[in-house]
This record gives C-alpha cells, sequence and structure tokens, in this order.
C-alpha cells in the first residue's frame, strides 16, 4: 500500500520535456537518414530485378518456350515478353554489360550471355547471368 501523498507517475512538464528531445534528436538524425535512401532504393530495385530474371528463366523452363527480356529507357523500366513491367526508381541508372538486348531464357535452363549494371550516387550493383546455366548472382 502507498502511503498519502507520494502518488506515482509522470508530470505534464517531464512528458512535455521528454519529447522536445526526442524531437530534437530525430531532427538532427533525419537528414543522415536520408542519404541512405538512395542506396536502399537502388539494394531493392537490383533484388527485384535479379527476382524478375529467375521468374522468367523458370517460367521458359516450365512453358518449354524461349523467354525475353528487354530494357525500355522511356519507361526506366524492364520489359518481359509475358507478365509485368519492372519500373526501376528514379535515381537508379541501368547500364546493361554486354549485349544491349534483349536478353532470352531457353527452356533447357540456359540463357544469352549478359550482365546488368544498376547504378546510384556512387553505389553500382552487377547482376550476372550464367549462359549456360541462367543462374543469376548479385555482386557489389
Amino acid at each position: 500500500m502507498w502511503a498519502a501523498g507520494t502518488e506515482r507517475g509522470f508530470t505534464l512538464l517531464e512528458m512535455i520535456l521528454v519529447l522536445v528531445i526526442a524531437t530534437l534528436v530525430l531532427s538532427l538524425a533525419a537528414p543522415r537518414l536520408s542519404k541512405l535512401m538512395p542506396g536502399m532504393a537502388l539494394r531493392a530495385d537490383t533484388q527485384k530485378v535479379a527476382a524478375l530474371l529467375r521468374k522468367i528463366r523458370a517460367d521458359a523452363v516450365a512453358s518449354g518456350q524461349p523467354q525475353a527480356l528487354r530494357w525500355d529507357p522511356q519507361l526506366h523500366a524492364l520489359v518481359p515478353d509475358q507478365g509485368q513491367l519492372l519500373p526501376l526508381a528514379a535515381g537508379v541508372q541501368f547500364h546493361p554489360s554486354g549485349p544491349k538486348g534483349p536478353w532470352r531464357f531457353y527452356p533447357d535452363g540456359s540463357s544469352s550471355d549478359f550482365a546488368l549494371e544498376l547504378s546510384a550516387d556512387g553505389n553500382q550493383y552487377r547482376i550476372d547471368v550464367n549462359w549456360l546455366t541462367g543462374k543469376v548472382s548479385i555482386h557489389d
């Protein structure tokens, strides 16, 4: 049992002081977090492109028909023969290394020999596709 007059809790002044300090900390940290965003968008787009390549390869094997993918600079997107296009974030730049496309995956799992490079703000990822196996791998 608590003795009279010794109530526990926070005063309104203490709560306001905590909120002011939290606001100051967040306002100082926010500009630093925004610098990380282009790198995060680049990484996310790289993962999405690799996933799309793997899906197209799987579709070629499952359907028994070659599947292709091309880059559309006007849309700033990758466009598969079948399925939805994959737009890239505005700050992400796309550079095919090797043939400019269309890039093909075949029913036996193989592919045309190509690599794709995505970059933003000095960061870069390379997606390699092994022509013999169609294996998709990401490199920093």
